[in-house]
């Protein structure tokens, strides 16, 4: 499942469409499909994050949502490239038997990654959730909430976080954005 969790993508569906969508951010499902989970004690694997992150998530949800089944893995960055350490990350995976898969790689990684393991996986929900156990675990602070409602987080994030996310918001996502835009526009007219 892939969600406008951005105000690009919900930008550039109002401007080719007239439409006004909500953002669906990672957060927003993240505790939707652990009540989900522990409405149906179902299996629900978490992948990506550091082992530290993922061990207080483990602990949170385990208070919160104490019949929901959680696996976790924290790969090494960038395993997807190696072929051996992939394989066991999806071999551990495809044992756990998860009903949902979260993903937390960051965009554009945890969608083709997701793409490419999904049916060896077998889960019947697959979504790339980026940063949210960083923020449900307390590791990272997310944005304040009138920041997150006028869809400025990204601009909240790229503050704190300038090094890591400087090259992927300024010199992939925006002009993305606006070699979109003018696309539509111009098919527009």
């Amino acid at each position: 499942m892939v969600v406008p969790d951005g105000a690009g993508i919900t930008f550039l569906v109002w401007l080719k469409y007239r439409a006004r969508i909500e953002r669906i951010t990672g957060s927003d499902l993240l505790g939707i499909c652990f009540d989900i989970a522990n409405k149906n004690s179902l299996r629900i694997a978490l992948v990506g994050a550091s082992e530290q992150t993922l061990t207080k998530l483990k602990i949170i949800s385990h208070q919160k949502w104490p019949n929901a089944f959680v696996f976790t893995s924290s790969p090494e960055y960038e395993f997807e490239k190696n072929n051996e350490l992939n394989t066991e990350v999806v071999n551990s995976l495809k044992c756990f038997n998860p009903d949902i898969l979260l993903v937390a790689l960051g965009c554009p990684r945890q969608e083709k990654w997701i793409f490419t393991n999904q049916k060896i996986i077998g889960a019947k929900i697959s979504i790339g959730v980026g940063a949210v156990f960083d923020f449900y675990s307390g590791t990272i602070k997310r944005a304040p909430l009138l920041i997150q409602k006028f869809s400025f987080e990204w601009l909240w994030r790229l503050v704190h976080e300038p090094v890591r996310l400087g090259k992927r918001y300024l010199l992939n996502d925006l002009p993305f954005l606006i070699m979109s835009a003018l696309r539509i526009i111009l098919r527009s007219k």
